[in-house]
């Protein structure tokens, strides 16, 4: 049977001091501040991986930048998670990877590999050059940073928009 706790008021995680060593005030449902001797105190969530049944643990934030309440929505969203056979862990970093490749795909990379392409096809030097100063002069300032996944027609038409404004 599992060991109940009494969970923490905003007052007790306020004034948590560990004084000589580290110290764990516990919340309930795997949810405990963790205060280091040097004043930092750090939410963590101690969880069984769905797979292999093995205790784990999760650091969620700090303490004040994420508040007690804060804490527990996002210890339901994670047992919500672990009901479900999903280890918060891995859909984090699956979900870090993916923005960092959504990131690394930004129009003016898609469209240098492009161009790559082009030049390989063996159009002349000056249908080259046309092609990319056109590129400079009339689409980056408005979209060249922006990842690929989040443009849309609108995003070109809006560029137009504003190219007719400044021009």
């Amino acid at each position: 049977m599992a060991i109940q706790v009494k969970p923490l008021t905003n007052t007790e995680v306020k004034e948590a001091k560990a004084v000589n060593k580290d110290l764990s005030l516990y919340d309930g449902g795997g949810l405990l501040l963790f205060v280091k001797s040097s004043g930092v105190k750090t939410w963590r969530l101690r969880y069984y991986h769905p797979s292999t049944k093995k205790r784990t643990t999760l650091t969620l934030g700090h303490y004040p930048a994420l508040s007690l309440a804060e804490a527990r929505r996002v210890r339901e969203e994670i047992r919500a998670l672990l009901a479900q056979g999903i280890d918060p862990q891995e859909q984090q970093r699956q979900q870090q990877e993916k923005e960092k490749a959504s990131n690394n795909n930004t129009f003016a990379k898609i469209t240098a590999d492009w161009f790559a392409v082009k030049k390989s096809k063996g159009l002349r030097a000056h249908t080259l050059n046309d092609i990319w100063r056109s590129l400079e002069k009339n689409i980056f300032p408005y979209v060249e940073g922006v990842a690929i996944t989040k443009l849309t027609a609108q995003t070109f038409i809006q560029a137009a928009v504003w190219k007719q404004c400044d021009g």
